[in-house]
């Protein structure tokens, strides 16, 4: 039996010099080391859905947001830093 499809990812890459990405400086640099746990935690929740892929709204942002323990406007900040 073949294994079933799925569609989203129980493992993603998570290379040991992140941090010192461009991108990932600049996401440390204005937010600290709460921007990049953030960023994080998003790369690692996305891999759960389905699609990877989540609905940007006021609920979802609330519930990811006491998942995460932060605030929905440090979330929010983040993603629309990023």
């Amino acid at each position: 039996m073949a294994r079933p499809e799925k569609n989203n990812a129980e493992y993603f890459s998570h290379d040991n010099n992140m941090r010192n990405n461009r991108k990932v400086k600049a996401l440390r640099t204005k937010f600290g080391i709460n921007g990049y746990a953030i960023w994080c935690m998003l790369l690692e929740f996305l891999t759960g859905q389905d699609g990877n892929e989540f609905k940007y709204n006021d609920m979802e942002l609330e519930l990811i947001s006491g998942d995460f323990g932060v605030s929905v406007t440090e979330i929010r900040d983040v993603v629309d830093y990023c």
